[in-house]
């Protein structure tokens, strides 16, 4: 049920949010086949940070970090998946990190493996969710008409629903960080997508402003860092706010090599992992 009163009675705790997100700015088309060798966005020159206006001055995203315990994070992953995505998050399990891969609809149907990936990536412990079906950037997912945006949720529902565990929340971040009243107002009015929780939005990880990291933006040749240097980062925004949701996206090799970097260092100064809906307030009322 997405953020509206009207609407989410059974989802009290989650009160009244909107449908916002995410700084996906690096984002690559699909190479035929999904064969993507190369790294998205090392050859894209990211400036700044990627949220749009209406997601810095939306009040009512959903964010951790007033709802989560010192030293807990929830690691999100977005864009996914990719074909390396499926062996990264058994490489998450392996080292006892459970996470949140928010996917696009386009990336699920673009080969065989990325197909199986959702299933394959629930298995193992992870919590898929909804990341719009295309990735509307240009013109935003505010801008589209009320049945493109219900289509766009919907779509990529159908690719993942049965990927979601029986009685588990739904979970939504939308694309590029756009949000507006007549987002909120479609989406609720759908049976298709009001059973969704939205918008997911992130503490860490969307700004290399302070000295801290966006894995699209280190990737780009304006800042054009290693995956240790990225990771540093990344490391110095949680240390400095101590809990949160986390963006990053797995459809970065450097990024799931940075994560591997990070992991290791996180879990010996006493940081634990948990997944969206395991935060107390990003769920629905029990």
């Amino acid at each position: 049920m997405l953020l509206s009163r009207k609407v989410l009675a059974p989802f009290a705790v989650v009160s009244v949010a909107a449908l916002v997100l995410a700084a996906c700015s690096a984002e690559v088309a699909e190479t035929p086949g999904g064969n993507n060798t190369e790294d998205p966005g090392a050859e894209l020159d990211v400036i700044g940070e990627g949220n749009s206006a209406e997601a810095l001055t939306e009040r009512n995203n959903l964010r951790g970090a007033d709802k989560m315990s010192d030293k807990q994070l929830a690691m999100t992953f977005d864009d996914g998946p990719r074909a390396s995505s499926v062996d990264f998050a058994q490489w998450l399990k392996d080292n006892g990190v459970v996470s949140t891969f928010f996917m696009t609809g386009t990336s699920i149907v673009a080969s065989t493996a990325q197909k199986a990936a959702p299933e394959k990536i629930a298995a193992m412990g992870h919590l898929i969710a909804n990341h719009t079906y295309t990735h509307p950037i240009n013109p935003s997912f505010a801008r589209l008409a009320t049945s493109q945006m219900v289509d766009e949720i919907a779509r990529t529902d159908n690719l993942i629903a049965a990927h979601i565990e029986r009685g588990a929340p739904s979970y939504l971040r939308t694309s590029g960080g756009s949000w507006s009243a007549g987002v909120q107002t479609a989406l609720n009015n759908s049976d298709k997508t009001k059973h969704y929780i939205g918008n997911i939005y992130w503490d860490i990880g969307g700004d290399m402003a302070s000295g801290y990291g966006a894995d699209w933006a280190c990737w780009g040749r304006q800042y054009n860092l290693t995956p240790e240097q990225c990771g540093d980062r990344y490391l110095k925004e949680i240390r400095d706010k101590k809990r949160g949701i986390v963006l990053l996206h797995d459809i970065h090799t450097k990024t799931q090599a940075m994560v591997k970097y990070m992991i290791p260092k996180l879990k010996a100064e006493g940081y634990t992992f948990v997944r969206v809906d395991q935060i107390r307030g990003l769920k629905p009322a029990e």
